[in-house]
């Protein structure tokens, strides 16, 4: 019956120009299963409308009455998605003055000419609802829409925190953790140097020496990823020359070399090897790319490090070895602090897993937008790293 319908948004509110119209339209749009509600007056079509409503249904006497400003107002006031239709019952057709002023003011107007033929009532009314319906459909959307852009907000909003949260921890931390690391190795380093102590012993201090500075090579490294992200990493840039830089970096890691009797090719083929950049940052960029070589290249194998001009406005340094490889799937995240590969692997050689995220923050700080490029190919036995700089001028 009128006014049980649990759905007030798919409802149809009539004011009839008489009590017959009014019995009549309501006999017909229920036998039709259409939810009609009867008003007595304008102000309860807004009032009812401001409750939810499909379609409004209007005599045109109704236009011209004063009140019809207030349902304009309402009819402006929707929200975006809404275009709430209104049937006006005219007499005179489109040439009545009424039509033409709720044309202009009221928005979503259709027109019935009176006598109404109960199959164009009918037919019009279901067409609006189905508009209507979809017009609840495009609410909906955009309800959820908002509801999982707010999410990605909060989302994004507490990544950040938790990122910020996180470099001023390693900040703190690491600072915390080099401060006692520096008397530590000026007295083993003195140590070592005494000429009383028997040489087993100063074997043992130079062991314990070497892993108290790679324990603060680590620590540096977690300092400088957080004065990456931090923006406070400063740099001193000028014209460097790459391969003198090289030739140190083969000179610190020949300890290492020698140790696991890697061959070292070194093919110096670029003719201008001079780029901009923090001499410090690239041989760091240089020694960790080289040190991620022979950590992972078996004894006795080969590591080749070659430059080349691939233009003659850039050069390109290149690492190839012949270690365990990578797995194609990990190289997107290969740069990642602390993202490790394959766990086997990782718990066999150790490590923090910022040896390749460093040099790349490093390069992009010195405003290389893709500094490390690797290559692995299937049977992921033979890497290449490739580090590009433009060439100083």
């Amino acid at each position: 019956m009128p006014g049980e319908w649990p759905n007030k948004e798919m409802r149809v509110l009539m004011l009839a120009p008489t009590a017959r119209d009014r019995d009549a339209s309501m006999r017909v749009l229920s036998a039709a299963g259409i939810h009609c509600l009867a008003c007595g007056d304008l102000e309860e079509i807004c009032k009812q409308a401001s409750q939810g409503a499909a379609a409004l249904m209007l005599p045109e006497e109704i236009i011209n009455s004063d009140s019809i400003d207030r349902l304009s107002v309402m009819i402006r006031a929707q929200p975006v998605w809404s275009d709430l239709p209104v049937i006006v019952l005219s007499q005179a057709g489109t040439e009545s003055p009424a039509v033409a002023k709720a044309m202009a003011t009221l928005g979503n107007v259709s027109l019935i000419e009176r006598p109404v033929r109960i199959s164009t009532l009918v037919s019009m009314v279901r067409t609006l609802l189905r508009a209507r319906e979809r017009q609840y459909q495009v609410r909906a959307h955009l309800a959820e829409r908002g509801r999982i852009e707010q999410a990605l907000r909060e989302a994004r909003e507490a990544a950040e925190a938790a990122n910020t949260a996180k470099d001023q921890f390693l900040a703190v931390l690491s600072h915390e953790l080099r401060t006692p690391l520096t008397p530590v190795v000026m007295t083993v380093s003195a140590l070592e140097t005494d000429a009383s102590l028997p040489d087993e012993i100063r074997a043992d201090l130079s062991m314990v020496r070497r892993n108290v500075e790679l324990e603060a090579k680590l620590i540096d490294d977690l300092l400088d990823l957080s004065r990456v992200s931090s923006g406070k990493l400063q740099l001193r840039m000028e014209s460097v020359g790459v391969h003198s830089i090289l030739k140190h970096v083969f000179e610190v890691c020949g300890p290492d070399l020698r140790a696991k009797q890697i061959d070292l090719t070194y093919q110096a083929a670029a003719t201008v090897d001079r780029v901009t950049g923090d001499p410090a940052r690239l041989q760091q960029v240089f020694w960790n790319l080289l040190k991620n070589a022979v950590k992972f290249t078996p004894e006795g194998q080969r590591i080749t490090v070659e430059t080349e001009n691939p233009t003659p406005a850039c050069l390109r340094v290149k690492v190839t070895d012949t270690g365990v490889g990578i797995e194609p799937d990990v190289l997107p995240r290969l740069f990642n602090a602390f993202e490790q590969g394959n766990p086997a692997v990782t718990r066999q050689f150790g490590g923090l897993d910022l040896g390749l995220p460093s040099p790349r923050r490093w390069s992009i700080c010195m405003a290389e937008r893709f500094p490390v490029i690797v290559k692995a190919p299937v049977a992921a036995r033979r890497l290449s790293w490739s580090w590009r700089r433009p060439l100083f001028h």
